[in-house]
């Protein structure tokens, strides 16, 4: 039975309406994904399809004579990509913010994480797809460094992005609780 105020403002069940005190553990923080739904787009799909252009351009010229010399930026290029796409693309997970914790998965394996576990987070404000790196005080099944590309919004570049913001928020509550 619901509970129902009468006309002295009690509600029936004995509780006053001013007994009623908001607690922390009321309120039930909604999963929130925080990380962009293209992740896999650009953790697998661009990184290989630009490496394999490239690679291709670069093995094509190779086999002309007379294009060689264009061929040693070509294939400088395609390392330095390589390079870049193995700090900033590679290493993406996806991450949901949950009640107790962050839940990563790596398209193959999911881990939750709980907030007491996150020791900072820091965010690239230079690079145009925001990457962000959850550093961790112990080791996780994904080690102690997890980065995530946040979802895609205009946001002038001093500006934090409201995921990380989000979090951010979420690991304070969690330590102020414990």
């Amino acid at each position: 039975m619901p509970f129902v105020p009468s006309a002295s403002g009690a509600l029936v069940g004995g509780l006053s309406v001013f007994d009623i005190r908001y607690h922390e553990r009321m309120v039930e923080l909604p999963r929130v994904r925080l990380s962009s739904r293209l992740t896999f787009f650009f953790k697998f799909i661009f990184p290989s399809v630009w490496l394999l252009g490239f690679s291709a351009g670069t093995l094509s010229m190779l086999t002309r004579s007379n294009e060689r010399g264009v061929a040693i930026p070509y294939g400088v290029a395609t390392i330095l990509g390589a390079l870049v796409f193995s700090k900033a693309c590679f290493p993406l997970k996806t991450v949901v913010s949950g009640q107790d914790g962050i839940i990563v998965s790596n398209f193959i394996h999911k881990v939750e994480i709980p907030y007491a576990q996150i020791d900072s987070i820091d965010e690239n404000k230079w690079l145009n797809t925001r990457v962000t790196t959850i550093w961790l005080n112990a080791d996780s099944a994904f080690g102690q460094e997890i980065q995530f590309q946040p979802y895609a919004q205009f946001l002038l570049f001093w500006r934090d992005h409201p995921a990380v913001v989000a979090l951010r928020e979420r690991v304070r509550l969690a330590t102020e609780r414990s």
